[in-house]
């Protein structure tokens, strides 16, 4: 039977987030895409995916995905055969935060959408790969290819995720945790936490990148995918 694969991409960011992974994985795998657009809380997102997708299948979140990832395994463990978390965490939304991303629904219902863009420029990479115009123009077309409605609502739904710190010792599937030494969004720390947790996890850690590994370390997290996946 041919391996099903779910990726779950984070907030602002759409399947273009595995352009560059996709390639090697799609002739070893049958590739599923979660909507996470659609609606304003975790929980709603993981019920799509429950809904949707195969009975089982390997999980791969990133960042926001992730915790679509960690609510899937809290609802249906046993549909996970394997998990991959990219960029993410554990812990709920830092209240010192909140503030911050209700300005940004308000902003993004006034339209100001392209302001919000421009103001988090080049956040999601490492200080290096901030300086990249090809990512930092990959960034922005995916970015406004979603749009702020999409945002809006995921905001809302990082402000409500809920702790899934109590989770991780009972996961019990084969885990891969990704994080860049570098990131800005979500730190490094929060994955090592997490793969110190969950019994049968691995960690790889890459050098000069940010929040965006896919893009930032492209050959290290495939070849990361493709050898996780196969073994």
């Amino acid at each position: 039977m041919q391996t099903q694969l779910v990726f779950v991409s984070g907030a602002l960011s759409d399947e273009k987030v595995w352009q560059y992974q996709l390639p090697a994985l799609t002739p070893v795998a049958k590739i599923y895409h979660a909507d996470n657009t659609s609606y304003t809380s975790i929980e709603a997102m993981a019920d799509k995916l429950l809904a949707s997708m195969p009975e089982h299948f390997i999980l791969v979140g990133y960042s926001m995905g992730g915790y679509v990832a960690l609510e899937t395994l809290r609802q249906a463990p046993q549909r996970v055969t394997k998990l991959i978390l990219i960029s993410t965490t554990a812990y709920p939304v830092n209240p010192q935060t909140i503030p911050e991303r209700l300005q940004t629904i308000d902003m993004i219902q006034q339209g100001k959408f392209a302001e919000l863009l421009a103001a988090s420029k080049g956040i999601s990479f490492s200080p290096i790969n901030a300086q990249n115009p090809e990512l930092m123009q990959l960034k922005r077309d995916m970015a406004l290819a979603v749009g702020g409605e999409a945002l809006a609502r995921q905001q809302q739904a990082i402000i409500d995720r809920r702790d899934y710190r109590d989770i991780l010792t009972t996961i019990t599937c084969p885990t891969l945790i990704i994080t860049g030494n570098e990131d800005r969004v979500l730190p490094s720390s929060d994955s090592i936490e997490m793969a110190n947790l969950i019994p049968q996890a691995s960690l790889i850690q890459l050098d000069n990148c940010g929040h965006m590994p896919t893009w930032e370390c492209s050959s290290q997290v495939t070849e990361a995918l493709v050898n996780f996946i196969a073994c």
